[in-house]
């Protein structure tokens, strides 16, 4: 049965004016595309990457979803600290970098929504 299941999406909100700036916002710095979007009753974007990782953004009322603790982006070890100039060129504030114990880097910024992110260079991938 483990075999049947897979993550599909993260789901993360942005309600409001928000909503557009936060799609642009993935779309522009990581090179994401809209896969669906719906505007009627609901109104949500899927954005997905050429690797697999797709992204809901959720104008709703209320509250969704209590959030993901973060979404994360990875980078060979090699290219963090030029993508993480490249993207606080683009405007992003992050928090300090960090070294793990495992020697990976990362550090965590803020979309336009507030939802928390994080970009990580990894030594070794995880799968």
């Amino acid at each position: 049965m483990a075999g049947s299941f897979r993550i599909e999406h993260i789901g993360i909100p942005a309600r409001g004016e928000l909503f557009d700036q936060t799609v642009t916002f993935y779309e522009r710095v990581f090179g994401m595309r809209r896969v669906r979007e719906v505007n009627g009753n609901q109104h949500l974007c899927f954005l997905a990457d050429d690797h697999g990782m797709v992204i809901e953004i959720l104008d709703v009322e209320g509250n969704p979803t209590a959030g993901p603790g973060h979404v994360a982006f990875v980078v060979p070890l090699a290219e963090y600290d030029e993508t993480r100039a490249r993207l606080a060129d683009e405007g992003i504030a992050f928090d300090p970098t960090v070294v793990t114990d495992t020697d990976d880097k990362l550090a965590y910024f803020k979309d336009p929504a507030g939802n928390s992110a994080q970009l990580i260079g990894r030594k070794d991938a995880l799968v």
